[in-house]
């Protein structure tokens, strides 16, 4: 035994294993590299046979994943999980929803955008299908109010209330009264003035 190794005659080298051990593994005859595998594992990870790369997985697992065969990129996924996602085959984005989720939500298949509704939720608004923006109302509620459809406005009152009175649809003004209430008092339509009493009041 003319070597630094303590195993039997003819362990020339740097490794404790059986005979021919040439290198700094320590597993059976011919492990040529730094891993500890079976025969012919040449490269860092300790998998069988053929893992040439730094993940851990069977045969053919070349890159940084420790999932099955094939399993190019840093996803943990199953086969074909090319990207930052946990999700199943195909998802390509930072979703962990399933296949074709490319976005940034947590929703189902289709959800693009930020939000966490159904398929097709475009915006910000956590609604259903069609909700583009700021209101948390039903369908094509656009603007910042939270009633019903067409709610272009800030007021919380029905459809088509365009101004900052709460009262029914078409107040337009400030006042709190019934529809055509121009102005600052709270009376009957035609109120024009800043008096509370009956119509002309000036």
């Amino acid at each position: 035994t003319l070597r630094r190794g303590g195993g039997p005659k003819g362990t020339l080298r740097r490794g404790g294993g059986p005979k021919g051990t040439l290198r700094r593994g320590g597993g059976p005859k011919g492990t040529l590299r730094r891993g500890g595998g079976p025969k012919g594992t040449l490269r860092r990870g300790g998998g069988p046979k053929g893992t040439l790369r730094r993940g851990g997985g069977p045969k053919g697992t070349l890159r940084r994943g420790g999932g099955p065969k094939g399993t190019l990129r840093r996803g943990g996924g199953p086969k074909g999980t090319l990207r930052r996602g946990g999700g199943p085959k195909g998802t390509l984005r930072r979703g962990g929803g399933p296949k074709g989720t490319l976005r940034r939500g947590g929703g189902p298949k289709g959800t693009l955008r930020r939000g966490g509704g159904p398929k097709g939720t475009l915006r910000r608004g956590g609604g259903p299908k069609g909700t583009l923006r700021r209101g948390g109302g039903p369908k094509g509620t656009l603007r910042r109010g939270g009633g019903p459809k067409g709610t272009l406005r800030r007021g919380g009152g029905p459809k088509g209330t365009l101004r900052r009175g709460g009262g029914p649809k078409g107040t337009l003004r400030r006042g709190g009264g019934p529809k055509g209430t121009l102005r600052r008092g709270g009376g009957p339509k035609g109120t024009l003035r800043r008096g509370g009493g009956p119509k002309g009041t000036l």
